[in-house]
Formats: C-alpha cells, sequence, structure tokens
C-alpha cells in the first residue's frame, strides 16, 4: 500500500519532526510512503508539466494522501496553492481519494487553511479524511505524540475501505460542469474507473447513477423539507403556533456554574486568573476568578480576562465529564483560546471533574 506525503513549505525544526513522524509510523506499518515537496512545482499557467504528471502518477496508484502544510497567519502556503491549480486538470486521479490534512501555525490560522484544502479537495471528487491542528503554542512533543495516533487512524481508515460518498461540493461541480461551466481537462489520459465529469455529452456509468442515486437519498433524509427561495432583502417571517411554541421550547440547564465545584486549592496557592467562557449554541456566558486558593464564578463578561474560551455546549460537557482535557480540546480544534494560551494546562491541573455533573 502507498502513501502520498505532500510537504509545503516544510523547512522547520518542528515540521521536519512531524514529517519524520509520519514517515515511521506509516513505515512500521510496512507502507511505503513517497514524500512529495510542493515546492518544486512551476507556477501554474493553465497547462500540465511534467513535475504535476509525476505528482498525481503516485497519487493515482496510492491508497491515500497526507498534505503536511506550513501556515502564514491564515494564508495556505503558496506550493499548496500552486498544487491546487493544476488540480482541476488532474481531477480523476483525485477522484475517491482519501486525503488527511495537517497544518501547523507559528502565529494562527492553522484550523481556516486546513479546512480550504480540505473543501478544495472535496470540491474536485476526493474523501475528506480529516484535519490535524499544529501552533507554536503547542509543547512540541505532545503534538508529536498526537500526530502519531490520528496517523494511526487514518490507516485504519484506509484498510476498512469505507464506501466513499459524494460530497455536496462536488455534486455542485458537476452540475456546473454539464451546464458548460468548466473547460475540458488539458490532460488526454483518463482512468478506466472513472469518467471525466467535464465530458458531459457522455453518459454516466451505472456505478456513477447509483452513487448519485444513495447520495441524493441521503440528502433527502438528513433535510427532508427544502427551504423555499426567497429573493435577497426579503425576510418571510414564518407563521408559529403560541401553543406549540410553549410546549416545544427547552432551556437547557447551565454548565458553567457548576465548574467551581471541582476546583482544587491546594494547586498553586498564588495562581491568579480570569477565565471567560462562551458557549456558542446555548449563549451561555459566565466567568471564573480564580484568586488566593478560591474560586468564584459569576454570570455575564468580564474585559479583563486573562484567557477566553469559546466553545460548544457538547465540547463544554466532554470536559466536564474528563473525556478531553483543556490542551487537547485546543489541539483537536474543539475549543477557540484568546489571550494566554500557557494557562490551558494551568486549567486541566486546578479542576477535578467527575463523571457525575
Amino acid at each position: 500500500m502507498k502513501i502520498v506525503l505532500l510537504l509545503a513549505n516544510c523547512n522547520t525544526l518542528i515540521l521536519k519532526g512531524m514529517q519524520s513522524t509520519i514517515i515511521d509510523v506509516l513505515t512500521e506499518l510496512d507502507l511505503d510512503v513517497v514524500p512529495i515537496s510542493l515546492e518544486n512545482l512551476p507556477y501554474f499557467n493553465g497547462s500540465a508539466t511534467i513535475e504535476m504528471d509525476n505528482i498525481m502518477n503516485h497519487i493515482s496508484q496510492s491508497k491515500g494522501v497526507i498534505a503536511l502544510c506550513n501556515v502564514h497567519l491564515i494564508g495556505v502556503h503558496g506550493s499548496m496553492q500552486t498544487f491546487f491549480d493544476y488540480l482541476r486538470i488532474y481531477e480523476q486521479d483525485v477522484f475517491g481519494k482519501s486525503l488527511l490534512t495537517i497544518t501547523y501555525s507559528n502565529f494562527w490560522g492553522e484550523g481556516d487553511a486546513a479546512n480550504l484544502i480540505n473543501k478544495g479537495w472535496r470540491f474536485l471528487g476526493g474523501n475528506d479524511a480529516g484535519t490535524v491542528l499544529f501552533n507554536s503554542y503547542l509543547d512540541p512533543q505532545e503534538q508529536l505524540k498526537l500526530l502519531e495516533k490520528k496517523i494511526e487512524n487514518f490507516y485504519r481508515s484506509l484498510k476498512q475501505d469505507v464506501p466513499y460518498m459524494i460530497s455536496s461540493e462536488h455534486e455542485l461541480y458537476i452540475k456546473y460542469a454539464e451546464k458548460g461551466g468548466v473547460h475540458q481537462s488539458t490532460r488526454s489520459s483518463q482512468p478506466a474507473n472513472h469518467q471525466a465529469i467535464n465530458n458531459s455529452s457522455k453518459p454516466l456509468t451505472e456505478e456513477e447513477r447509483d452513487i448519485q442515486e444513495i447520495t441524493k437519498l441521503l440528502k433527502t433524509q438528513i433535510q427532508p423539507e427544502e427551504t423555499p427561495f426567497m429573493p435577497m432583502g426579503i425576510y418571510n417571517k414564518q407563521q408559529v403556533n403560541p401553543t406549540s411554541t410553549q410546549t416545544q421550547v427547552l432551556h437547557p440547564a447551565k454548565r458553567l456554574p457548576n465548574l467551581c465545584h471541582y476546583f482544587v486549592a491546594h494547586h498553586e496557592k498564588d495562581l491568579v486568573l480570569n477565565v471567560q467562557y462562551c458557549v456558542t449554541d446555548t449563549k451561555e456566558r459566565g466567568y471564573i476568578t480564580i484568586n488566593q486558593g478560591d474560586c468564584e464564578y459569576k454570570d455575564g463578561v468580564i474585559d479583563t480576562f486573562t484567557v477566553e474560551i469559546t466553545l460548544s455546549d457538547s465540547t463544554l460537557s466532554e470536559l466536564m465529564n474528563n473525556e478531553v482535557t483543556y490542551q487537547k480540546a485546543f489541539m483537536l480544534g474543539k475549543i477557540k483560546v484568546k489571550g494566554n494560551f500557557a494557562v490551558l494546562p494551568k486549567l486541566d491541573q486546578v479542576f477535578q471533574i467527575s463523571n457525575n455533573v
């Protein structure tokens, strides 16, 4: 089994360490790893090149692809962008291939960049195998340990041969191509098992029709009722039955006040912190003040916070049920942090959350 490792500006010490970790883990699993530096690609001028032909030949023969990309602010590195500029010419080699995207930022933006890469891959018919987000605020050794587990999980998913389902982005791309919105590929070779979608004169194969039918069926199950089209600038107010509304509206119980019950005072009695919590889906806002071994909770917002943590109610539940630590939740992109990132390990120390919240 072959895995292609795409490298975009991976010249720093931490990124070289990640590259070595990926290769070591996959090699131990008896996989062939082909590392490819995207910085050798010439700028895209609208046609295929020998360099890109070689890359896509490896990808077409591989079981999956891993992209390791350095992120500057919120931007995908230029070599990765150049790779995607070429990729539409080779879309037939992308179809159904799994991509695991790993991004690293020295400042911020690793999440936005990873989502952009995977969105482009899905758009051309590839399979989104997830993202792994790293940054310079996290402990390098902890990042490498997490990376090992993510690579092993990626390998397991490839071994399971989970059936590929076309994404909604690729459905839009197909419809756009059928209307003549996509120019014909300048690359002549086409694999036997996948027909180029940009040639609308040829009918879909029976397998492709089955995939589209299954995709449409799943969409109707997930969204059984379509929202009627409304012109921009016009808002149609929904008719609501007052009596039914009273019985259907549920007010979720507040979780944040429970945090202080699990504060451990003997840890760092000289610790002084103001931690602001913002729960996105329940709109719960509150903050805790830790000072001289005491912890106090108040509803609302404090301007002088040490750190602000934005998260969903489900992630808050995971934190309070001891299913994930603050550090891991941050590494996994489950919480957004503003302020002093270094206090996250302190929060893991001073709170002992039970499973009975």
